[in-house]
């Protein structure tokens, strides 16, 4: 996974689609249509419901005696909303980090007594649409920092400068297809070669994005074990967190 800017990306297209030669400065009016052109074609993307990623870890803020959290514009956490929550989650306190959990929402709604105050071991996340809402447990009772990794969605680029984290193959399909859609803008023929690779790499990203997602994690599908009563027991039916 590597980042990118849209700088980094405007940069690369422009070279694609021969606008400017490799190592040449973009002059500011160009690297501005650019950049309009970026976010034109990932805003239309949207649209075909075609999904770009990023991963990214963030702090925010826990509130002591709070344990449900909206994310995203207008929430209590304001910054863009998950589609999911990674499981490298932790809580700063003073120099030391402490590893939270992650766990279904329905692992979370098991837990009886959700008034219970500590520092919390368990994050879950439900994807409500159009904010998302964090459930923690126990009960936060200190305002230390939370630190979670999550997948999120670009559908633009908000300024030029800031980087951001994209799955394999996304930066290609990126790259050459704004690269195509900058072609005519300056006078541009298409080459073959580059229509192929973004008409290949977008068909690429498209895959990946119908892959049904897993019920389960692996982890989770490891520990189940069948007793010699004829039943299943999994992980988070035992006496554990």
């Amino acid at each position: 996974m590597s980042s990118y800017s849209a700088n980094d990306i405007i940069e690369k297209a422009a070279v694609k689609a021969r606008v400017t030669a490799p190592g040449e400065s973009l002059p500011a009016a160009k690297a501005s249509a650019i950049y309009e052109a970026l976010n034109d074609l990932l805003e239309a993307w949207t649209l075909d419901n075609l999904t770009i990623l990023y991963d990214t870890v963030e702090s925010q803020a826990m509130v002591s005696g709070q344990a449900e959290y909206t994310w995203g514009s207008g929430g209590d956490w304001t910054s863009d909303r998950p589609l999911e929550l990674r499981d490298e989650t932790f809580v700063r306190q003073g120099n030391v980090d402490y590893p939270i959990r992650f766990r279904p929402l329905e692992h979370y709604r098991r837990k009886h007594t959700k008034s219970t105050g500590a520092r919390p071991r368990i994050i879950s996340y439900d994807p409500e649409y159009p904010l998302g809402r964090v459930y923690l447990w126990p009960t936060p009772v200190t305002n230390n920092s939370i630190y979670i990794r999550s997948l999120k969605q670009v559908t633009e680029f908000t300024d030029r400068t800031t980087s951001v984290a994209l799955p394999p193959g996304y930066a290609r399909a990126i790259i050459s297809n704004l690269a195509v859609e900058i072609c005519p803008d300056f006078g541009k023929k298409i080459p073959k070669a580059l229509a192929y690779i973004a008409d290949k790499s977008l068909k690429a990203v498209k895959s990946q994005n119908t892959k049904p997602r897993a019920i389960q994690r692996p982890e989770e599908l490891a520990a189940m074990t069948r007793t010699g009563r004829g039943y299943l027991l999994d992980i988070q039916s035992g006496p554990f967190y």
